[in-house]
């Protein structure tokens, strides 16, 4: 089987305008939404979207960071403007972040002070 160069698929992430967990951001809201389902408030907070392009890339970051994403993938972020319809790019498609592997020449450990 012929596998190309290039990433064999794309991640694309897409978050939407408007999202409902802004709501969370107002403490009134979060504050009667936790009593009526349970979770704590600063849980409920930390999960308020206010800005959707930061989410994105957010999302974008913890994708690309994974070591379990394969090289082989590419991921991409977007927003999709729920006014408008348009969808912007927000983050270019990139592949995921390898750190590099330990030289052979290289020792595992420091060596050992020579007497002198």
């Amino acid at each position: 089987m012929m596998i190309p160069d290039g990433p064999l698929f794309e991640v694309a992430v897409a978050h939407h305008t408007g999202c409902g967990t802004g709501f969370l951001a107002d403490a009134a809201f979060r504050s009667a939404f936790a009593a009526r389902t349970g979770p704590d408030e600063a849980v409920l907070a930390a999960k308020a979207v206010i800005e959707t392009a930061a989410t994105v890339r957010a999302d974008v970051e913890r994708l690309l960071s994974s070591p379990k994403a394969p090289p082989q993938i590419s991921v991409s972020g977007h927003v999709y403007d729920l006014q408008t319809g348009l969808v912007t790019t927000i983050v270019d498609p990139s592949q995921p972040r390898r750190a590099p592997s330990p030289s052979a020449d290289a020792p595992d450990i420091a060596p050992a002070p020579q007497p002198g």
